[in-house]
């Protein structure tokens, strides 16, 4: 896939097998499906909500398989595809309506109906900063319906909506920060009830608690494993075991 300026992120459609979502830094969003290859759906070179540069740029599917999010540091926009050019609806500003601190810039976005099961509104978008997680729904843009503060000592870097333990329980939402922070809590608001969290968030054991799960290593080994523990996590899976081996989430 020949993307100008190479893309900063990949999304797989819920709705069309094998369609992608593909955002470049030059601020293109592009669909590819095996049938007619890639297809340039919307650009614009500049931030959405205010200047500031950011050369990562985000898209991602919403309830409606030819409605888009598109986002940037500033801000997440909805974008009809197969509408005029250029139009759009922004969902998420970083700005009063949103109750920001200042400096505050958005770090993840992620459609949330695409692993729903029912327990969330298939509506519902998740914007993370460096500060709080937003829960944003695209029939109600800029105001959202849930914030909270997550506390992480690093950024945020993965979010992973994993599915309920059964049908009618809050759905486990795993929140990870760059430097190897994990949360994992716990969503409920099914039907016309406003999406909230279930109950204290969880910490779960970083990675660097992990070490003497390790084979004892000559020192100098043991040293450098210590400090790959330790570094900047660049990519990391979420992943949850079947229910009756341990209630645990695995990363």
């Amino acid at each position: 896939m020949q993307v100008e300026k190479g893309a900063t992120g990949i999304s797989l459609s819920p709705h069309l097998p094998g369609e992608l979502a593909i955002c470049s830094r030059s601020g293109a969003v592009c669909l590819w499906t095996p049938e007619d290859g890639l297809q340039q759906v919307y650009k614009d070179s500049e931030t959405l909500v205010f200047r500031d540069p950011s050369p990562w740029r985000w898209a991602d599917f919403t309830a409606h398989p030819r409605v888009l999010t598109v986002g940037d540091r500033t801000g997440v926009k909805i974008v009809d595809t197969q509408g005029p050019p250029g139009c759009g609806l922004l969902l998420f500003r970083g700005g009063a309506e949103a109750s920001c601190q200042k400096g505050e810039r958005v770090l993840v976005t992620q459609y949330l109906g695409q692993a729903n099961s029912g327990c969330l509104p298939p509506t519902l978008h998740l914007v993370c900063t460096q500060f709080s997680l937003y829960l944003m729904d695209e029939r109600l843009p800029l105001v959202p319906v849930l914030k909270w503060d997550h506390g992480l000592p690093s950024p945020p870097l993965l979010t992973r909506l994993l599915p309920p333990p059964s049908p009618g329980c809050p759905q486990p939402l795993l929140l990870g920060g760059q430097g190897g922070q994990l949360q994992l809590l716990h969503l409920t608001g099914a039907g016309s009830s406003t999406p909230r969290l279930a109950g204290p968030p969880q910490s779960l054991p970083s990675r660097t608690s992990s070490l003497s799960a390790f084979p004892l290593l000559e020192p100098k080994s043991q040293g450098q494993l210590q400090e790959r523990l330790k570094a900047p996590t660049i990519g990391a899976l979420g992943g949850q075991p079947a229910w009756g081996s341990g209630d645990s989430c695995q990363v």
